[in-house]
């Protein structure tokens, strides 16, 4: 459940920017999508208070980031061969965003989870933006850490960009003591 603080909310602008990421996700239906399940407003009595709601399924094993996370904490390393099926089902995800002409642009382990069936589920749309003709110019504050210098000197983004991230995401995978610390 992803409730939105109203205090954040002035305008109708915002309320629009927030229920477009949920608008995006019910677009992009696929197994390694996060579906959304509602999107509306709490159930509050006072209907000037009801804050905007967006609700997607529980993944009990929770995000990449905390298996990686407690993986490291145990001294351990994700071995070759899952490193390579969560990238698979990652990609899978990326393609079928890139096919709908969708940028994700936020995509690390901590906005990949973990499904029931311990395939990688893509979520948290809160960046993502549509490209039209293969190019974003309005593509609004993307984090410098997971940026391509591309990106943030020529004012421009394409499909390159969840590229980028994806090899930070594997780099991630991989490293991720060194990962954390780059990130920090």
């Amino acid at each position: 459940v992803k409730d939105i603080f109203l205090k954040d909310l002035t305008s109708n602008d915002d309320f629009e920017k927030y229920f477009d990421e949920a608008y995006k996700l019910s677009l992009a239906v696929h197994p390694r999508i996060l579906p959304v399940l509602y999107v509306g407003f709490d159930n509050v009595t006072v209907p000037e208070k009801a804050s905007p709601r967006i609700v997607t399924q529980y993944l009990k094993y929770g995000s990449l980031n905390r298996h990686l996370k407690k993986v490291h904490d145990e001294g351990r390393s994700l071995c070759l061969d899952e490193i390579i099926r969560y990238a698979h089902d990652i990609i899978q995800g990326m393609i079928h965003l890139h096919s709908m002409d969708i940028l994700h642009l936020d995509l690390k382990a901590s906005n990949v989870y973990i499904g029931d069936d311990w395939k990688m589920v893509l979520g948290d749309f809160g960046q993502a933006k549509f490209i039209k003709d293969g190019i974003l110019h309005d593509y609004g504050d993307i984090y410098p850490a997971i940026a391509t210098v591309e990106a943030l000197t020529k004012g421009a983004i394409d499909k390159t960009i969840d590229i980028y991230q994806f090899g930070l995401l594997l780099y991630s995978m991989t490293c991720y003591s060194q990962y954390r610390k780059a990130i920090e």
